[in-house]
């Protein structure tokens, strides 16, 4: 530990030591800038842009109800949209199986 706070008061004061050499991974010495990942890419075909606009605006109305849990309007705001998007991606789902049952007796 003492070691540690002796590198990074020398790397501060412009001073070189003999450790310093070694390559060390503390936070001080990490690149500020970080890499962004890519948007993952949903697995299944029924999940269109209906579902991802939907998860959006309820993970929105989520993190302004756990701002405020005591707002009762908010509360219910939330859990209606929680019963539309349960409904819609249900529906969606439905949709993709009956799609697949349909195709499978003409192979």
């Amino acid at each position: 530990l003492v070691q540690i706070y002796q590198e990074m008061a020398d790397r501060l004061t412009g001073r070189a030591s003999a450790t310093s050499d070694k390559k060390t991974s503390f936070p001080a010495c990490r690149s500020s800038a970080r890499k962004r990942r890519p948007r993952m890419k949903p697995k299944s075909a029924w999940f269109d842009i209906d579902c991802i606009k939907g998860k959006r605006e309820l993970n929105r109305t989520a993190k302004r109800y756990g701002a405020d849990p005591t707002n009762d309007l908010l509360r219910a705001l939330y859990y209606d949209q929680r019963k539309s998007y349960r409904r819609l991606i249900k529906s969606k789902k439905e949709k993709s199986t009956d799609c697949d049952s349909a195709l499978i007796p003409l192979l």
